[in-house]
């Protein structure tokens, strides 16, 4: 029976200079949207309990908040994971950009995170015109806010797929 013998002794190496440079930086801002658009439509979503009627409901968005909080999730996820691998690995970050799951990748989250929060603006903006004296929803703002972001974070992704083509096209 063939035994692997592992060693620790290595230093782990960590890239610097990937945070530096434009992949890294949008990179980072991507996770920071996402974060934010998740965290704004969650926090907005989300219902307390209440001690009078001992009641607990959790999350009491419709499908199309719920379809956000998922996408915004699973983007923030998958970027703060390709994130990391880049940082700590230096083959990974000068081989994985040029293939094309680095394109492939970007232009699905572009395209996934333009349509959720163009969607979930024009939702928001539908329920809550009626100006009939009535406040807007709960959660409005946060909701806004979420859809903001993830415009934001849209657009970061759809230039991250730009460059990717690029550093695909070159190699």
């Amino acid at each position: 029976m063939p035994f692997v013998k592992i060693n620790f002794a290595h230093q782990i190496v960590v890239n610097k200079n990937y945070l530096r440079s434009i992949p890294g930086l949008l990179k980072l801002v991507q996770c920071l949207c996402c974060l934010i658009s998740f965290l704004t439509i969650w926090l907005s979503c989300r219902s307390n309990y209440d001690p009078y009627l001992g009641t607990y409901s959790g999350f009491v968005g419709g499908d199309l908040e719920t379809f956000a909080l998922l996408i915004h999730f699973m983007l923030f996820m998958m970027t703060t994971l390709i994130l990391a691998i880049y940082y700590l690995s230096i083959f990974a970050s000068t081989i994985i950009p040029k293939t094309v799951f680095e394109f492939v990748y970007h232009l699905l989250a572009f395209i996934s995170q333009l349509i959720v929060s163009i969607c979930l603006l024009i939702t928001l903006v539908n329920r809550n015109q009626a100006d009939d004296g009535f406040p807007p929803e709960p959660g409005f703002k946060g909701k806004l806010t979420s859809s903001i972001f993830g415009l934001m974070a849209s657009i970061v992704y759809g230039i991250d797929a730009c460059y990717s083509y690029q550093s695909y096209i070159r190699s």
